[in-house]
């Protein structure tokens, strides 16, 4: 190859490749335009308002016959410590529990603690009066199912109304029969109501909400009448 060739053919291939570079240097801002800018991140979702966790009021009813059976057994030691436990389960139910049984639930946690020293001591001899002075406790037990079966019919868990709106007149019917008074025709009547509507509601049945808010009302009222009757003035 002459030099005049030579020189010549460096030249082309210098050419060619500062056009290479150039190619390279403009496709590189076209990939980047082609990409679809990152999504701005949304809000944070709220996070679920706390619901009070009910087994523990289920735990507090199992512990109160607990204690009762252990103290029919004279075993004051145990019955005094399955008092204070049911005492420390509705504090800590009371932490989510609705606001307007959160006192009740505290007083009636204080009762059991008070309760508990006057087994241990001696002080409570009988059944007939740890009944006696338990009914108060099983009317706030049904008064926060009551409110727990409202919150879950508010927010449409059905299933959750029904089960809790049973769990109320089931303990009323227990305080009620603690108290020693029986359960009358009108406290009868209410009960029955609110068991079929709870267990249609948990089969996931549908109700008017006239007629769950009758079956409250009537809930509402002879669990209060019941609180009234097991103060301590009354008995």
């Amino acid at each position: 190859m002459t030099p005049r060739r030579s020189l010549l053919w460096l030249l082309v291939l210098a050419a060619t490749a500062h056009m290479g570079c150039e190619r390279r240097e403009e496709a590189a801002p076209q990939a980047q335009q082609g990409v679809p800018p990152a999504p701005a991140p949304g809000p944070t979702p709220e996070a679920p308002a706390a619901v009070a966790p009910a087994g523990l009021l289920a735990d507090v009813r199992e512990d109160l016959a607990d204690a009762r059976e252990d103290l029919a057994e004279n075993d004051r030691e145990d019955a005094a410590e399955e008092l204070r436990d049911a005492a420390g389960k509705l504090r800590r139910y009371s932490q989510d529990a609705a606001a307007d049984v959160r006192q009740d639930l505290a007083n009636a946690a204080s009762e059991l603690d008070a309760l508990a020293g006057e087994v241990r001591s001696g002080a409570i001899t009988s059944t007939a009066m740890l009944d006696e002075r338990l009914a108060g406790v099983h009317a706030v037990l049904a008064k926060a199912h009551a409110a727990s079966s409202r919150e879950a019919w508010g927010r449409r868990d059905v299933a959750a109304a029904g089960r809790q709106i049973t769990a109320a007149a089931d303990e009323l019917e227990i305080g009620l029969t603690r108290l020693g008074r029986g359960v009358d025709a009108g406290a009868a009547s209410v009960i029955r109501d609110a068991r079929d509507l709870g267990g249609r509601l948990a089969r996931g049945a549908e109700a008017t909400p006239s007629d769950v808010e009758r079956v409250f009302k009537g809930l509402g009222d002879e669990i209060e009448k019941l609180h009234r009757a097991a103060a301590p003035s009354q008995r």
